[in-house]
């Protein structure tokens, strides 16, 4: 992870080359996702969502699956009716805050700080 620096710090060229690294790993990982910036947080668009975690609850509607960026581990979404849902998203083991991620498959996905 590239350094953070503080009011007065100076910055040599490795680190702005750690920076410029980091950079080019996160466009990689967002390839052509669109960002729409009328919806806070969400980026794509028909049924597949894409999301930075930031919150503790992911609020849906319909059945979909959440996918972790690469699509290699996944966990189901199904609703308990037919308005929105809301999903502990400290109950996935394997998303950790900051990481990229997907829905899948929902009508609607929201990520949010209550459930």
């Amino acid at each position: 992870m590239a350094r953070q620096w503080g009011h007065g710090d100076t910055v040599p060229a490795a680190d702005l080359n750690t920076v410029s690294t980091e950079l080019t790993a996160l466009r990689d990982a967002v390839k052509d996702a669109e960002i729409v910036a009328c919806v806070p947080d969400k980026y794509g668009t028909g049924n597949k969502y894409w999301f930075v975690h930031r919150y503790r609850w992911l609020h849906f509607k319909s059945t979909g699956q959440l996918k972790n960026a690469g699509a290699t581990q996944q966990a189901s979404l199904t609703p308990v009716n037919d308005t929105y849902t809301s999903m502990d998203l400290h109950s996935i083991n394997w998303l950790a805050y900051g990481d990229f991620y997907q829905v899948v498959g929902c009508d609607m996905a929201s990520e949010e700080d209550t459930p």
